[in-house]
């Protein structure tokens, strides 16, 4: 999977934050799961890095 980012985006995110961009090949590279968020209607699906 290729991952590319806004570097502006990701300073401001970093200094309020903590979460680097730059580590999102990382939190990708493992086993994930995709599931839908019905909590409200139209809900977007979610990726999340399973442990």
């Amino acid at each position: 999977m290729r991952i590319t980012f806004d570097a502006v985006k990701r300073q401001k995110t970093l200094a309020e934050r903590g979460l680097d961009f730059a580590d999102a090949a990382i939190v990708f590279a493992g086993v994930t799961l995709e599931i839908e968020d019905r909590r409200r209607p139209g809900g977007a699906a979610t990726t999340a890095r399973r442990a």
